[in-house]
């Protein structure tokens, strides 16, 4: 059994370097793309579309990396973070149209921060789409598409796009890669944390990097508002017995009332997942009115993926989320109906 397991994983992992050796050959090929990842972006997503816009630039390429929000400034520490497109508001760029476009690290389709108009475009066929990820599959496409849910972050895809096409690495493109790991291993600490997420960090830390700095630019964001903000939304943290996880509401007029800003909670569901002798942990924060953003954390006794896409989100067996129509109290009820009916059938 084990010797048939190892035979399918080498073939595709073949696969995977046909795919990046085609990739390279359109990136070598086309003069523009548009890169873009999920909303409230992380150092995953960011990490791994700055690393590939370094690199088309470095190639004469135009690049454009475009975010559907302001939590990609939270990363000022990254190279040309400041050439970050935003797609919302005024929108200096909304109207580029490339030759190709590029999704990271976004699970579902509709989450990617690609401007509107670009988005139909890609919907429509009329310009392709490259897809990296490490997300379970779901709701992803692609003209191109590497899903490889083994690997601990979609910078994991990329630093195996680049040396599977012998591409080396400069500081800062290493720089961008080793943050995307750092943050989906929690530094080294959750499940994701595996031994070639490890060998690839060292690879990645013989570029001159310090993972103590990077490490300090993570956690130095707005500290005192974030622990101010952290501190009213744990004063709603509750334990459900009956399914054994953590779970907290945060209503739009709690948010409304003490101004929490979005960027303040980052990393909530995480710190619920370490609260000893959980399986899981759940978090629902109405951003705006009657529409809930659910994020769901596990150490690995849970694949919240499952949970997720119940509700037409998606992620990976240690991370998930979806966005929900209706209240937190009231979306919490639902996915209680959810898990009973999930037990029922197992």
């Amino acid at each position: 059994m084990e010797q048939t397991k190892t035979k399918v994983e080498a073939m595709f992992r073949q696969n995977f370097r046909q795919m990046f050796r085609q990739i390279l050959d359109v990136c070598l090929k086309k003069k523009s793309f548009a890169l873009a990842c999920h909303d409230n972006v992380d150092g995953d997503g960011l990490g791994s579309a700055l690393a590939l816009h370094i690199f088309l630039k470095n190639q004469g390429k135009e690049s454009l990396i475009f975010a559907g929000d302001r939590s990609y400034r939270e990363f000022k520490f990254l190279p040309q973070v400041t050439e970050v497109e935003e797609a919302f508001g005024s929108c200096r760029r909304c109207d580029f149209v490339p030759e190709v476009a590029v999704g990271l690290d976004y699970g579902n389709f509709e989450r990617l921060t690609f401007p509107p108009q670009l988005k139909d475009k890609i919907r429509s066929g009329q310009i392709p789409l490259i897809t990296f990820d490490h997300h379970l599959k779901n709701k992803q496409i692609g003209d191109m598409m590497v899903i490889d849910q083994q690997a601990s972050c979609t910078c994991e895809i990329l630093f195996d796009f680049f040396e599977t096409n012998d591409i080396p690495l400069n500081k800062d493109m290493a720089l961008c890669l080793l943050t995307g790991i750092v943050t989906d291993t929690n530094s080294f600490k959750n499940p994701a944390t595996t031994t070639k997420a490890l060998a690839i960090a060292g690879q990645l830390l013989g570029k001159g990097l310090l993972l103590k700095k990077i490490n300090q630019e993570l956690a130095k964001k707005n500290q005192a508002e974030v622990s101010s903000s952290l501190a009213l939304a744990l004063n709603n943290l509750q334990i459900n017995q009956d399914f054994n996880f953590a779970y907290l509401c945060v209503s739009r007029q709690e948010i409304a009332k003490h101004k929490i800003k979005r960027e303040s909670l980052d990393g909530l569901s995480t710190i619920l997942a370490t609260i000893p002798d959980i399986d899981f942990s759940v978090t629902l924060i109405e951003w705006e009115p009657g529409l809930t953003r659910c994020s769901l954390r596990s150490e690995g006794k849970t694949d919240v993926s499952v949970l997720a896409g119940l509700f037409g989100g998606g992620g990976h067996i240690l991370a998930s989320g979806f966005e929900h129509q209706d209240t937190p109290q009231k979306t919490y009820v639902r996915l209680i109906k959810e898990l009973q009916k999930l037990v029922k059938k197992s």
